[in-house]
């Protein structure tokens, strides 16, 4: 079948789970700005100066699935590559450690990107997501940054075996 993903093959960094809990100040419950405790992107690539975020679902066909994609892409975009809520606000970003799933690489290379794609990845979307024309899409891709934030949708086929032995 056809690849979901397609990377340059050069510079890429691909890992999963990052945290995106954010905190006035210090790290503590009672400091949470938004998103706390288990919220993450499912996975990520980092693809030379393109940051790829993936949203993804089986099993599952909520419309959410957009509002989840748009609020990581907007926060990647505006805590991590622009900074400007973590030096505006004093807020902390909710970190894995240096050495987890490449989070290092990414604080690295995040300065450089020039675009970031929010991807929403399903066996099957709502039926709002899923009309011929893709109009919910476009009209999130009409954001007035379209040259720095884009968003992308890909269906993928859910084939699970399973063999229960005794």
């Amino acid at each position: 079948g056809k690849s979901i993903l397609k990377v340059s093959g050069k510079n890429v960094v691909m890992n999963r789970q990052l945290p995106v809990g954010l905190f006035k100040d210090k790290k503590s419950d009672a400091t949470a700005v938004f998103t706390g405790k288990k919220s993450a992107i499912d996975f990520w690539v980092l693809d030379g100066n393109e940051f790829n975020i993936y949203e993804l679902k089986a099993k599952n066909k909520m419309v959410g699935i957009l509002t989840e994609i748009f609020f990581y892409s907007n926060y990647m975009r505006d805590v991590y590559w622009h900074n400007s809520l973590e030096t505006k606000q004093n807020v902390k970003i909710r970190n894995p450690k240096k050495t987890d799933r490449s989070y290092n690489k990414l604080c690295d290379g995040i300065k450089n990107i020039t675009k970031i794609t929010g991807w929403i990845l399903a066996d099957e979307f709502h039926p709002l997501i899923t009309d011929a024309t893709d109009a919910v899409i476009n009209i999130m891709n009409d954001n007035g940054i379209e040259s720095e934030l884009q968003y992308n949708k890909k269906q993928y086929d859910l084939k699970i075996d399973i063999n229960v032995h005794k």
